[in-house]
Formats: C-alpha cells, structure tokens, sequence
C-alpha cells in the first residue's frame, strides 16, 4: 500500500520534532549538570577560606535553583571534608528556609547530612523571621536580642526546640542574638530543660567557635577569644554540669583559635587541650574535656578509622582513652550507626567495645532516635553489643567514670 506524500512528509516532521524535543532535553540536562559542577567547584574553594560561609552562598543559590537541599547536601559531601560540609550546610539551610519559610517542611527537605547542618542553617533563619528583625532573609547580616527578656525568649525557643537537632540550632542562633555566651547559656535554659538542654548548650558554645575560626552561620559583632590565662577555668566557670558538658564539646576548638591568633601553631595549640584536660581537678569536667579531645576527632571515624582510634588509645590513662572514645561517638551518632557499631569492635579491649556500643544506644536515644532499630545493626552473636543497646538509659558519662581508672 502506497503512502502519500503528504503522509510521508508528516510522519518525517514529526519524528524531526521528536529528535530535537529529545535533543533540547539532553542539552538542558548538560546544562544543569555543568551549572552544577561549576558551582561545586567554587564550593571547594571557598571551603578552604576563612570567610568560606560567605563565599559559597552564591553558589549554593545556584544549586537550591536546581536541586532539593538534600541532593544539594549530597553532592557537597562528595566534594570537601564533613566538617567544612557542616560550615556550608548552613548556608545551604539558610538560603532553601528564605524561599520557602515553613521551618516543618524545611527541616524534611533538610534531610542529615553533614551532622544536620542545613537543619540548623533553617533553624537560624528561622529564629530570626520569628524575632522580626529583617524577616526570613538569609542575607541578612545579624539580629539581636537586647529588648527582649529571657521568659519572651523561651516562647520563641521552645516552638522551634522539637528535637535534638532542632534544639542545637535554636543554639547556634541563641548565641547570634545575644553574641555573649552567659546570655545564651542562659538563653538555653529557659528554652528547654533535660534532657535536651545539652543541644542548645552545643549549639551556642559551637557559634561560638565558630566565629572565632569565622566560620559562622551569620557576623556576631563584638565577640573576642578569651585570654590564655582564662583557657583553663573557660568552661568550668559554669555552674551546671550540663552546661559545662556542652562547653567541653568545643573546648579544643576554642583552645586552637585562641592560641593560633596568638602566633602558636595549630599543632602547639593542639598539644596544650590534653594538659589542660589533666589539670581538671573535678572528675566530671576532666571526663568531659577528654571527651571534647574525642569530639574534636570525630569525622576521621568516617575517613580513616584507625586513625581515629589512635587518637584516643594513645592516652596513657584508662578513664582518659574511654572518654576521648565517647566523644567521636556522641556526634550526630543517629546518622551514622553503620559506621559507628563497627567501629567500636574495632577497639582493643572488650572492656572498650562494651562502652563504647554502651555509648553508641545512649546517644542514639538521647537524639531522638530508635534503640530498638539501631540494635538489628548489632553484629548476629555480639552479645557486648546487644548488652549495650539494654543499658542505653545509662549515663555514658557517669559510666566512664565508674569503670575506667585515672
């Protein structure tokens, strides 16, 4: 059967409009991809500024302009260190909350990558459209909180404090309101008691830091390292053992900036945390600096694990190695228990594994996750693994305290 002409010329344009509609495609695909890449690369460089915050906010546009915060997140994993996702994942939190400021939704988009950060980025944000100083804006420069009392503080902490993660952002931005540590510390208590308190302290010592490295979500004016005089009563200066847990998170980091702005190198700065942490006359703030020692390590769990363990195992104090063991755990252990539950079978004695599959379950509960999901990633037969995921009520702390020798 003869077709005609007209039929045959039809059929030809149609499949021409098909193959340039395909073709088109392909080429907006090359073009995100590119767009992407291009951007990825400005991220890498900027990861390794002082001011790398600042600098990658441009970039991360251009992503959220193409991809979920969560694929964003990804794919910034993939390219610099954790911790230098973390700085970034701020930003990444902050711009996707100024497009679409619904902080529930934003938080699921978030997803946890990079130990949460672009929850806390959103949380950030968020906290400042509720305090009305230049609304939900991520650009905007800073907010404070000099006009408003502790109890009208606590009305807008508590709305956003609704999980670990969440409590550790109204952290971060309870310090960029008051840009004084007591204030936040403070600030923290008002908010939200145990056993969440504990974020909101890390996230307000974290800031903190962070703005002495200049790594910081938003410019805190005003804010100075302290003296080297007062390193070694810094975090002890707070009543509260809670508070003086949360201090020690960070303590090497603020140790490191402080000393460095004094002309040490990061190596001898570094060297002076483990002698402070030996001078601590009260059991519980030494525990707690080893374990700020074992925190400041904590992503090599993720890159190299074995040097992860050195870092602790070569303390020559028993209580000394189980506490700096604690800390690379604790942080943001929830997301990353397939990592975590091996490592701690890794470790030289069982004594050590005990405590820390112990410390893993502790943690995992405290942060709002599952113990009973988590204990199916224990290995088939492990029976210290099993045990630790009964004991997870246990304080970790306490428990190193009790179970290992100075």
């Amino acid at each position: 059967m003869k077709m005609s002409v007209r039929t045959v010329v039809m059929g030809i344009a149609v499949a021409l409009i098909a193959a340039l509609s395909g073709f088109a495609a392909q080429v907006e695909v090359s073009r995100r991809a590119l767009s992407i890449d291009r951007a990825l690369d400005g991220i890498e460089k900027c990861a390794e500024l002082r001011d790398a915050v600042a600098c990658s906010r441009e970039f991360v546009k251009t992503m959220l302009a193409k991809q979920e915060p969560s694929e964003v997140m990804e794919e910034i994993a993939g390219r610099i260190s954790p911790l230098q996702c973390h700085y970034i994942g701020h930003v990444v939190g902050q711009e996707y909350y100024a497009a679409h400021p619904t902080i529930e939704s934003t938080i699921a988009a978030c997803g946890r990558m990079c130990d949460s950060a672009c929850v806390h980025g959103a949380i950030g944000s968020s906290f400042a459209e509720t305090l009305d100083k230049g609304g939900a804006s991520s650009v905007r420069e800073q907010f404070d909180l000099k006009h408003l009392g502790f109890d009208d503080f606590a009305v807008i902490g508590k709305k956003l404090c609704i999980s670990a993660d969440a409590c550790h952002g109204v952290g971060h931005a309870v310090f960029q309101s008051t840009g004084n540590l007591k204030s936040a510390v403070e600030g923290c208590t008002h908010i939200t008691g145990e056993p969440r308190a504990i974020f909101c302290y890390t996230g307000a010592f974290m800031e903190y830091a962070d703005v002495l490295s200049s790594r910081n979500m938003s410019p805190v004016d005003n804010v100075v390292p302290p003296k080297k005089s007062e390193l070694k009563t810094f975090c002890t200066q707070y009543d509260d053992v809670t508070q003086r847990r949360g201090c020690f998170r960070y303590f090497p980091r603020i140790v490191i900036e402080t000393l460095t702005r004094l002309g040490e190198t990061r190596d001898e700065a570094y060297a002076e945390v483990p002698k402070m942490c030996e001078s601590m006359k009260d059991d519980h703030d030494r525990v707690s600096c080893y374990i700020g020692i074992g925190a400041y390590h904590t992503y090599l769990i993720l890159t190299d694990p074995q040097a992860a363990m050195d870092k602790c195992t070569g303390f020559s104090s028993p209580q000394a190695v189980s506490a700096c063991l604690l800390g690379e755990i604790t942080v943001a252990v929830e997301d990353r228990q397939k990592v975590i539950i091996p490592y701690c079978g890794m470790l030289p004695s069982e004594k050590l594994q005990a405590a820390c599959y112990q410390q893993v379950f502790f943690f995992i509960n405290r942060t709002d996750g599952s113990v009973e999901e988590s204990a199916k990633l224990c290995p088939v037969g492990n029976a210290l693994c099993a045990q630790g995921a009964k004991d997870y009520e246990q304080d970790a702390w306490e428990l190193v305290l009790k179970n290992f020798e100075r």
